[in-house]
């Protein structure tokens, strides 16, 4: 799945379409979610035990990337305006920074659509699962509106 979609009027808000559920079978029942937040509950907490050179394996590869975008487009912020290097990667770094955010509290909407538990989300994003809706204010507000900085990037695509 993808999180660009091509929404003409209003900015995607991720909501659970036929065959999201892709650890049900048939018709999801109030059991399957509570035995699938169990399962992710338990999934998150081995990985939380993971050493972190194993867990920072599974992010390295994007951080790379991320970085090496980060370089180049200072590269433009730095010739367009004389800006210093450092300043202009600090300038970039920053808005990625916001959109990134903003990227994190999109997924965990689009998981609460999916029928993840608060608590799993607030976990996953390494937060205290009794402060899910502190960390993700949006959450309690189902399908909630406003726009986000990923929404401008996104908007720049088309």
């Amino acid at each position: 799945r993808s999180l660009v979609q091509a929404q003409p009027q209003e900015p995607w808000i991720p909501g659970p379409s036929p065959g999201d559920f892709s650890y049900h079978i048939g018709n999801p029942g109030k059991g399957d979610v509570v035995s699938a937040n169990s399962e992710n509950r338990a999934a998150l907490s081995r990985l939380d035990e993971e050493p972190l050179d194993e867990q920072v394996s599974y992010y390295r590869k994007p951080f790379m990337v991320l970085w090496a975008a980060v370089q180049e487009s200072s590269l433009e912020v730095e010739e367009d305006f004389g800006l210093s290097g450092d300043l202009a990667q600090l300038w970039v770094a920053e808005r990625l920074r916001q959109v990134c955010d903003s990227l994190v509290d999109r997924l965990a909407e689009k998981a609460l659509a999916h029928g993840a538990s608060k608590s799993n989300i607030a976990r996953a994003a390494g937060a205290d699962p009794t402060n899910a809706d502190r960390r993700f204010p949006r959450l309690a507000i189902h399908g909630a509106k406003g726009r986000l900085p990923l929404d401008d990037v996104l908007d720049s695509l088309d």
